[in-house]
């Protein structure tokens, strides 16, 4: 497909290497010349500097006949204003950024009035991945599919793990129930697991199984079932109202420490039910006589890195249970996991996962059709959904029949209301819905999962 990108901060450079793997025509937009030719180099894409809600600038990126346009800018107005533009000049379907909770909360109204394909929030849903966190404080990472039905959840084998030394093939002597290790984090590494793969202390793991079996995992697995009752929120951005409005939801006590004193008195007005304070939250004085430590949990939502991870590390050496810190440069997660940080979320990488699984998803063809991608561990694997039509090439056989690619694994198959974790002897039917767990990341369509199968596959 032929895609412009207007912004080339951020995101639109994250959005710029993921597509361009796609093997899509990337065209990008952006008024600094210096980032322009940092895509340029590294990238297959052709640069133009501009305005992005410029006719002049759209027009010359080709707007007329492009597929999709994507507005990734820093301001949601410019976001708007291109992809209203360019959806007068022709541009089939225009994907819009936005921060502000004025526009995200008239999603409908903006799409009808302005064309619009898609809106992704990142601050919003961010806030929706720490507020799922947060309900199962032993999960590090959480990503559901099958309309809630299926789940992957990332766990860490600690040193008393009773699935320490243990190779995956008997792990269900352990846990008790059914499960499916998809993946294994080690050193940095992910690794699609077979049968006589052993797990060791500190791998992270990513696990699924039937939600009715999750409560007995945990307990089996001795992992905490603490319900989170308070949490501190360090910073008051945007992420931290939709989240505190979520919790409030649950009936969860919220404290927010804002720094600033005008956003302070912003949030008294938007969060009536939290408990503001205006004071520095890095600082271990004032982290004590708010009794931060006594919380269940800690989400740092500051703008600076490091000072997110300093909190994060800080409370967990002082008893808190759950750490959720905010991480803007994906390029340090896996370092800064090392140093002791429960989970790190990213805006960016939100954002970007959202904007590529709408476009993915559109790319339908006979006997394949994607329903939800999902990045996991942080960007190294995919998550994948598919409904499989009459037309596959995999329907009526049994995965121990199918030629899978290497590194991918089908993790789930939904059929109906039942949620099976497949063996060898499973068969594929017409309408089936599969969860495939990959390393590789050019997969967009179900037959592309099988060895020498491509996108115009058919039987």
């Amino acid at each position: 497909m032929k895609i412009i990108i207007v912004g080339d901060g951020k995101v639109g450079l994250l959005l710029t290497q993921i597509l361009s793997e796609d093997d899509h025509e990337i065209t990008v937009i952006d008024s600094n010349p210096e980032v322009l030719m940092r895509s340029e180099g590294e990238y297959d894409t052709i640069a133009i500097r501009g305005h992005g809600a410029s006719v002049k600038v759209l027009k010359e990126a080709g707007a007329e006949s492009a597929d999709i346009l994507i507005a990734a800018t820093s301001s949601d107005e410019v976001n708007l204003l291109s992809c209203l533009l360019a959806k007068k000049l022709g541009c089939q379907n225009t994907i819009a950024r936005v921060r502000n909770t004025e526009y995200s909360d008239h999603v409908d109204l903006l799409r009808d009035e302005l064309g619009l394909s898609f809106i992704v929030n990142s601050d919003e849903a961010c806030a929706r991945e720490i507020f799922g966190l947060l309900q199962f404080p032993s999960f590090l990472e959480r990503e559901s599919f099958a309309s809630g039905h299926v789940e992957i959840v990332r766990i860490t084998v600690g040193k008393d793990s009773p699935l320490k030394n243990i190779k995956l093939q008997d792990i269900e002597k352990v846990t008790k129930v059914k499960v499916l290790i998809c993946a294994v984090e080690r050193d940095g590494q992910v690794t699609i697991p077979t049968g006589d793969f052993m797990l060791e202390e500190d791998d992270d793991i990513f696990v699924t199984t039937n939600n009715a079996d999750f409560s007995r995992l945990i307990k089996e697995l001795n992992l905490s079932a603490r319900k989170t009752k308070r949490v501190a929120i360090v910073g008051g951005s945007r992420i931290a109202v939709y989240l505190a409005r979520q919790l409030h939801k649950i009936k969860v006590e919220v404290k927010i420490i804002e720094i600033d004193r005008k956003r302070c008195l912003e949030l008294v007005d938007l969060l009536p039910f939290a408990d503001i304070v205006e004071a520095d939250g890095t600082d271990y004085n004032i982290l004590v006589s708010e009794n931060i430590f006594q919380y269940d949990a800690l989400v740092s939502l500051i703008n600076i890195d490091e000072e997110n991870i300093l909190l994060s590390v800080l409370g967990k050496q002082n008893g808190i249970a759950k750490t959720i810190t905010k991480c803007n440069r994906t390029q340090y997660i896996d370092l800064f996991r090392t140093m002791g940080v429960d989970t790190l979320i990213s805006p960016k990488l939100t954002s970007a996962s959202k904007i590529v699984h709408y476009i993915r998803s559109m790319e339908k063809s006979a006997g394949y059709e994607m329903l939800t991608m999902n990045s996991i561990a942080n960007g190294k694997a995919e998550a994948l959904e598919f409904r499989v039509t009459k037309e596959s090439s995999m329907v009526g056989k049994t995965l121990s029949e199918l030629n899978f690619k290497k590194n991918t694994l089908v993790a789930t198959i939904t059929r109906g209301k039942e949620v099976m974790l497949p063996s060898g002897d499973t068969a594929i039917c017409p309408d089936d819905l599969i969860v495939v767990v990959t390393l590789d990341k050019s997969i967009t369509h179900s037959e592309e999962i099988l060895e020498n199968r491509g996108r115009g596959s058919k039987k």
